[in-house]
């Protein structure tokens, strides 16, 4: 059995450890803007649609461990009318738990979800 738990992010439990784990993975913003609350909230919180947003995380021990996330866009399609899709975004593996499946996992729960 998978250690490893899948679940929509809850961000009065998880905000803080997402933010560490996006300066792991993106160890390029540390000390910008864009490794802020601010950004994040602006980012995942304030989007033009309904939801603003999809986070996912995979948790190890209560650490998150992966996270996926994806912006909601309306595309008019021909023929099909208007269906309400997520672009990907911020897609994260702590580097501690990379070549372990986390990516592949996180990705196919959060394409269920969606």
């Amino acid at each position: 059995m998978d250690p490893v738990e899948y679940a929509a992010i809850n961000r009065d439990q998880d905000l803080e450890s997402q933010r560490e784990l996006f300066g792991l993975s993106f160890p390029e913003t540390l000390g910008t803007s864009v490794h802020s609350k601010e950004h994040y909230t602006w980012k995942f919180l304030n989007f033009p649609n309904s939801p603003s947003s999809y986070e996912f995380v995979a948790r190890e021990n209560k650490t998150i461990v992966g996270y996926y996330a994806a912006l909601p866009y309306k595309y008019h399609l021909k023929g099909v009318g208007t269906k309400l899709c997520g672009m990907v975004c911020d897609v994260m593996t702590h580097p501690k738990m990379r070549g372990k499946g986390i990516f592949t996992k996180i990705g196919s729960y959060s394409t269920k979800k969606l």
